[in-house]
This record gives C-alpha cells, structure tokens and sequence, in this order.
C-alpha cells in the first residue's frame, strides 16, 4: 500500500508542476494557431471527445471519415484521456491537450519511479521522487506540446523495469509481470512501439 501511494504522489506532484505551468483552464481556441503537429493534436482531440478513443467522425476524412486511429501515433491512453476530457467532462480540445499532457507528465513520472526501484529494489523515496518527478515534468513535455505522443515515454521504463523484475521473479509472478508489460504496450502510442522493437 505504502509503494502505490508513493507512486501516486509522484504523479500528482508531476501532474500539478505541469498544471500550473500550463494553466489548461486558460485554454482558448487560438493557443495552437500557429499548425503543424500542434493543431493536428488539437484536432484530434476534438474528434476524440466527439466520437470517443475507437470512434470515427463522419464530418472529416471524406469518403472514409477519421478517426485517431487514422496516424495511430495517439494510442489508447491518450485516445482515452482525450476522449474522457472533452467528451465526457465537456472541456474544450485546446484545454483537452493540455491537461492529457499533465496527466501524462504524471503517468511518467509514477513509471520512472517504477524503474528506478526495479533496478535498486531497496531505493529510498528521498532520492528517486525527485528525480522521477524531473523527468516526467521535463521541459521536453512542456516545450512541444505537438509531440505528446512522444512525451508519452512511460512505456520504455516500465518495459526496462520489467525486465530487471523478470530477472528476481519465478512462476505465475512473471506471467502477471509479462501480461502488465502487454497491457502497457496496448495502450501505448504506437511511435513508442515502434521505437522499442527497434530497440530489441
């Protein structure tokens, strides 16, 4: 118990940095004017609210509308974040974006947290919180907004950090640890998969 409440602190305490740099409350239409990856996030953010993270928006894409799974960069967390904020909660894409990338900024955070003690089973929060909290409010999450799918990179240390686990573990506790590795990779962008098999 007392593990997941520090994970959990350690991304409320990312998500909040990220929060009150990015002020998502202030979001207006207009803050992704300038296009590129930003405003292609925004929109699908709003097709994600509108039609949900597997849905397809009929009004886009003629003949065969879009839907986030058209670039599959977004993933189903972030599909999911997405669609939850604007479709559900009501706010706006804009505002949409920034809070999946604070919420994200935490998911991080809490996955960096796992690394490290899966490396050093016996790590003390003293010293690993505030490192894992840097690195999920990182400046890269925070200075390109468009490339949330990238700043989405919470797969690769869980993935590592499984691994030093599957090292220590015998029988059905490497089967559960293999089976939260697949449930992290199917809900991770695809980019981070993608990078990762090139990896192995």
């Amino acid at each position: 118990m007392f593990a997941l409440s520090t994970y959990a602190l350690t991304g409320f305490i990312a998500t909040g940095i990220l929060v009150a740099v990015l002020r998502p409350w202030e979001a207006g239409a207009g803050i992704f004017a300038i296009g590129g990856d930003d405003l292609w996030l925004q929109a699908s953010a709003q097709v994600a609210g509108r039609v949900g993270p597997f849905g397809i928006d009929p009004n886009l894409g003629w003949p065969t509308g879009y839907s986030i799974w058209s670039v599959p960069q977004i993933g189903v967390y972030l599909g999911t974040v997405l669609w939850f904020l604007g479709g559900v909660l009501g706010a706006t894409s804009a505002a949409s974006v920034l809070w999946a990338v604070a919420l994200t900024g935490g998911v991080t955070a809490a996955s960096c947290l796992f690394l490290f003690r899966s490396i050093v089973p016996g790590c003390r929060s003293v010293l690993a919180v505030p490192i894992a909290v840097a690195l999920g409010a990182s400046p890269a999450v925070l200075v390109v907004i468009g490339h949330l799918n990238v700043a989405s990179w919470f797969l690769i240390p869980i993935f590592v950090g499984i691994a030093f686990r599957l090292r220590r573990c015998v029988g059905r506790e490497r089967v559960w640890w293999l089976l939260g590795a697949l449930l992290v990779a199917l809900v991770s962008p695809l980019w981070w998969l993608i990078v990762f098999a090139l990896l192995i």
